[in-house]
């Protein structure tokens, strides 16, 4: 007994240490999986998580050997459902299977297994966040009440570790997101153009920043509703998005402007071509209320270092350089070195 208890020690510091070191979600759930494996042969384990305003349920973490990872559902009468409405254990023995599901009319969900235990994930306030399952197709890996009360044991370190987690990534999200669009806000964007200075200045690099405004948005608003001016906005920057590299960071500096970051250029015909297919392709016929519509931008382009070395110099002048193509008729493209 005391053995276990041991283990059963180790595997909530596991949990609590993966708390601080796992940087996202999937990492933190793998090593929960790796800290439970501690205690119980867990090859086939999952982690779902409800949602009960909607009555959704999620499998982040879903490993086993014959089934796919479940898509999010609405709830069923699933073994899973039972343990996360009910919020209790389950041990189910290759005997107690079918007659548990035949007397609770439970719809089986992926391949039948001969042993089956959930565990419900309970904050200190006793509020089911979710649950932990694991399974067995054969008779050499057996869970007994000893795993069920170890389970149980880790369960609520288990259930604080995600929703900690959770808290941390929305946390971060709020201080470097924008709320409406969900792209870069100014902080970070500074925070990566600061550190790609650095770096275009060591490997001896250029980089761009652009500036992208909405030309006479207030229409939108004024004819369509700002309900209608908020989603054009997040079609903008989901377009915007679309367009450049993965490497690249687009921000919503505020109001319908825009702004990108372009690391590692090449040569100017690159910026040109994407200022090009950015205002004259995928600018054009935008659904918005199941209405086509064409919209128009001016852009500003600074590049580092021949048009600033800082980054409010490179913001600055690609922000001036912008508002010479609103001046020069709108829908166009200026580079500041060219001004």
């Amino acid at each position: 007994m005391t053995y276990r208890n041991n283990l059963i020690q180790k595997c909530c510091y596991s949990i609590s240490e993966a708390i601080y070191q796992a940087d996202d979600l999937d990492t933190l759930y793998r090593e929960i999986h790796f800290a439970v494996s501690e205690i119980t042969n867990t090859n086939n384990f999952y982690i779902s998580i409800a949602n009960w305003e909607s009555e959704m349920i999620s499998f982040p973490y879903f490993i086993d050997k014959f089934d796919k990872q479940p898509k999010p559902r609405k709830f069923k009468k699933g073994l899973t459902e039972y343990v996360l409405k009910s919020g209790k254990s389950l041990l189910l023995s290759e005997t107690s299977y079918d007659d548990f599901v035949q007397s609770n009319s439970i719809t089986v969900q992926g391949k039948k297994c001969v042993n089956w235990l959930g565990v419900p994930l309970k904050l200190n306030n006793n509020k089911t966040i979710g649950m932990i399952g694991i399974q067995s197709y054969n008779n050499l890996n057996i869970f007994y009440d000893d795993d069920l009360k170890a389970l149980e044991l880790v369960s609520n370190q288990i259930a604080t570790a995600i929703k900690r987690k959770k808290d941390d990534i929305m946390i971060h999200k709020q201080a470097h997101y924008d709320a409406l669009t969900g792209l870069t806000n100014k902080a970070l964007f500074y925070d990566r153009l600061d550190h790609a200075i650095l770096q275009a200045q060591r490997l001896d690099e250029v980089l761009a920043v652009l500036f992208l405004d909405i030309d006479d948005f207030k229409t939108v608003n004024d004819t369509m509703g700002h309900a209608a001016g908020d989603k054009l906005l997040k079609i903008v920057g989901n377009i915007i998005k679309s367009n450049v590299r993965k490497s690249d960071t687009v921000a919503r500096w505020g109001g319908d402007e825009f702004c990108f970051l372009l690391p590692s250029i090449k040569n100017n015909e690159g910026i040109f071509k994407l200022c090009d297919r950015i205002l004259n392709k995928s600018f054009k016929g935008i659904m918005l209320n199941n209405k086509k519509i064409d919209i128009n931008a001016s852009i500003g382009i600074s590049l580092f270092p021949i048009d600033g070395k800082k980054p409010e110099d490179l913001l600055d002048n690609a922000d001036k350089a912008m508002y010479q193509s609103k001046q020069s008729g709108k829908n166009q493209y200026k580079m500041f070195s060219l001004l």
